[in-house]
């Protein structure tokens, strides 16, 4: 694997201490990077609420190869579980 995508509803803070706080997790949770080009993404339906900064250098949209990606469709599904919350 060359590229990593990573998209969470906060990754413009997530992404600052990721690879730090990796290094304190058990061995087998560490994902290498070292050679690997890693992009972070805000879901485009939350990058509205971020700052305009976020919203430039996090955005699905400004990114070639992923400009059409949403990252919302793994939530679809669970509004079907709300009641069970």
């Amino acid at each position: 694997v060359t590229m990593l995508n990573i998209s969470y509803d906060i990754a413009c803070q997530w992404s600052k201490k990721l690879w730090n706080r990796m290094d304190h997790m058990l061995t087998h949770l560490h994902i290498p990077h070292d050679n690997m080009l890693v992009q972070y993404f805000v879901p485009k339906f939350q990058i509205a609420a971020h700052i305009t900064a976020c919203q430039v250098n996090f955005s699905w949209n400004l990114t070639k190869w992923v400009g059409r990606t949403d990252r919302e469709a793994p939530e679809w599904g669970w509004v079907n579980a709300n009641h069970v919350a």
